[in-house]
């Protein structure tokens, strides 16, 4: 890995080693796995952006559905057909989560 760099304070863990810019000869190899601290999933952003899980049917395909910009609806397209779908956000809908759609019906 030439060319990359670790700042003053970061370190790496190397098959359950610590390894910090002192260490650089033990450097990972290509098929490392490389755990950089403060990047780990626990320290995620907490406001995740809003999705549905939709299950195509017709196509034996789940996909992930993400809320437009504006916030009011899922916008989803078959990716057999291409048929579009749209799920509106609002009062009186369901908590679900996931949903399963046909579209040859």
């Amino acid at each position: 890995m030439s060319g990359a760099c670790l700042d003053a304070g970061m370190r790496l863990r190397i098959g359950g080693r610590a390894v910090d810019r002192r260490g650089m000869a033990d450097w990972p190899d290509a098929g490392d796995i490389v755990d950089v601290g403060g990047m780990g999933p626990e320290e995620a952003p907490a406001a995740a952006r809003p999705f549905l899980q939709v299950f195509f049917r017709c196509a034996n395909h789940y996909q992930r559905v993400y809320r437009n910009a504006a916030g009011t609806q899922y916008n989803a397209r078959c990716p057999k057909c291409g048929k579009p779908l749209r799920f509106r956000v609002g009062d009186g809908g369901s908590d679900s989560r996931r949903f399963e759609v046909d579209c040859r019906g």
